[in-house]
């Protein structure tokens, strides 16, 4: 768990789980073995065993870089458009 990262009352978290700076996890969470969540990322669901979350709220790592990217995109898209 690094620094700045904070965790609500009444959260499992399970074996090998990585919390990187700056993580909020809410209360009442399960957070299951082998987790990598990434900085600055909202953790409001439980998270699967094994897996890299990302973002606020927090989805799977590769979903929310693929998003980010799309994001970038847009400006290109809409200029195609007019």
């Amino acid at each position: 768990v690094a620094a700045g990262t904070g965790v609500a009352g009444c959260t499992t978290i399970g074996n090998n789980v990585t919390l990187w700076g700056q993580v909020g996890v809410a209360s009442g969470l399960h957070i299951e073995d082998n987790v990598t969540v990434y900085a600055q990322s909202g953790v409001g669901k439980n998270l699967e065993a094994g897996k890299t979350y990302f973002g606020s709220p927090c989805e799977e790592a590769k979903l929310k870089f693929r998003e980010m990217a799309l994001i970038r995109q847009l400006p290109n898209i809409i200029e195609k458009l007019k």
